[in-house]
């Protein structure tokens, strides 16, 4: 995905990557990075830095929509219905930085936030 939004860019090289990882999105974020440092190696994206941002899984009565704690029973306290997941669950590209040649003045397509990766 990357490598394909700096082509469509008419970039000479990829500077940084910022993803922001749901601890309920399946994605260890460690194993991430490790991957990254692999396939970052040549082309465009060689020594691209790569920037994780966690976001906190967050559950909520299924009822009343009232928060609900993770570290207890994911019960609603107020009316002892069952929590749902809530948020956290996203795997989110939320900027690629970019170096252009010289002189590339041409048009670029609109910036792409929060594309889902």
């Amino acid at each position: 995905m990357v490598e394909e939004r700096a082509r469509a860019e008419r970039a000479v090289r990829v500077l940084a990557v910022a993803v922001r990882v749901g601890d309920a999105a399946g994605v260890d974020a460690g194993l991430l990075a490790t991957a990254w440092e692999g396939v970052r190696e040549g082309g465009i994206v060689d020594g691209a830095s790569l920037a994780l941002e966690r976001v906190p899984a967050r559950w909520a009565c299924a009822l009343c929509g009232r928060d609900v704690d993770a570290t207890g029973p994911l019960r609603c306290n107020a009316c002892d219905a069952p929590a749902v997941l809530a948020g956290g669950e996203d795997l989110h590209l939320v900027r690629i930085e970019l170096e252009r040649a010289h002189g590339d003045d041409g048009p670029a397509s609109p910036p792409h936030r929060g594309e889902r990766a």
